[in-house]
């Protein structure tokens, strides 16, 4: 694994982790507004927050992509020119 990959993967790991840390600190706060009934949701601002991260998290995965093919291709033609 080559450290662009591992860095988006720790990139996201990082950001669910945390994601998640915030939205349990979150109900703990909030346990007196919850319904009686058990059931817990999600609040509007925090799945807007988590729609956010994974959107911005996919974008930077395109862009990881795109870099690793053009290195990819780069390489290719290196090689190809030390044969010839």
């Amino acid at each position: 694994m080559d450290w662009p990959v591992a860095t988006v993967l720790l990139g996201t790991l990082g950001t669910l982790v945390l994601g998640v840390f915030k939205l349990i600190a979150r109900r703990e706060a909030h346990r007196d507004d919850e319904p009686r009934n058990g059931r817990v949701y999600a609040r509007a601002t925090d799945m807007a927050e988590f729609r956010a991260r994974l959107v911005s998290l996919e974008q930077a995965h395109h862009v990881m992509r795109a870099e690793i093919r053009a290195d990819i291709k780069e390489l290719q033609t290196t090689i190809r020119d030390l044969l010839n």
